[in-house]
């Protein structure tokens, strides 16, 4: 994912703004946990994944980002 995150430190250059990457693993999220998590987090980008591994976290995610009007953004890999 080292392309995404250049991207998007890449686009905070052209726009005078500071971006800072917390990289959180989605097979750690869970409903219980996601708001201590997320509280300093400005916006979400879920990345593409592998199968089934992490998609509870991932939707979680979603989940938090809808209900806290969060910028998010996903990314398909296929």
């Amino acid at each position: 994912y080292l392309s995404v995150a250049e991207a998007l430190k890449h686009g905070g250059i052209g726009n005078n703004t500071d971006v800072n990457i917390h990289w959180v693993d989605s097979e750690e999220l869970t409903e219980e946990n996601i708001a201590e998590r997320m509280k300093d987090m400005d916006g979400i980008l879920i990345a593409p994944g592998f199968g089934q591994r992490g998609i509870e976290g991932k939707f979680a995610a979603l989940k938090y980002a809808r209900e806290h009007d969060m910028p998010c953004l996903g990314i398909c890999g296929y």
